[in-house]
């Protein structure tokens, strides 16, 4: 259920080979801006998680990100995008956790968090919702939904 569970496999160069019954998560670089435009390439269900955490990914990077079909978990926490991100995801409907720690999403994201109704776990520490936004989240997302803050 971590998000540190992930076992390397290969860099993403290049063509590779996955391993029957294994989950593929791409780990997004920290230390550059990556041209994310290639996802839309990726056929659907492929990847299960992409992890950015610590990128330098854009709100208009997240608009990239949502042209992957089938993924289940989004890790987007520390990167500087804004509410306008999670506009730009609220048709990924098979995603299933989805962190947004310490981002500068705030209340405005509120109507395209609660889209996302397949969402099992949602994280928003350190973000700038206030506690009528996150009540909110309580109240619209599915009572079986994890949100931590």
């Amino acid at each position: 259920d971590g998000r540190d569970d992930w076992e390397p496999l290969c860099r993403a160069q290049g063509s590779f080979y996955l391993p029957k019954g294994k989950k593929l998560q791409l780990e997004i670089a920290k230390d550059r801006r990556v041209d994310l435009s290639l996802l839309k390439r990726i056929p659907t269900g492929l990847l299960f998680s992409i992890d950015a955490s610590g990128s330098k990914i854009t709100d208009e990077d997240a608009k990239k990100l949502s042209a992957v079909s089938g993924l289940k978990e989004l890790d987007l926490s520390g990167t500087p995008i804004s509410s306008t991100a999670v506009e730009a995801l609220k048709n990924m409907g098979t995603l299933e956790k989805l962190w947004l720690d310490n981002t500068l999403v705030d209340d405005n994201c509120v109507p395209s968090l609660i889209a996302l109704n397949h969402l099992k776990k949602l994280s928003l520490e350190g973000t700038k919702l206030n506690a009528l936004a996150l009540e909110s989240l309580k109240k619209d997302l599915p009572a079986t939904t994890e949100i931590v803050v």
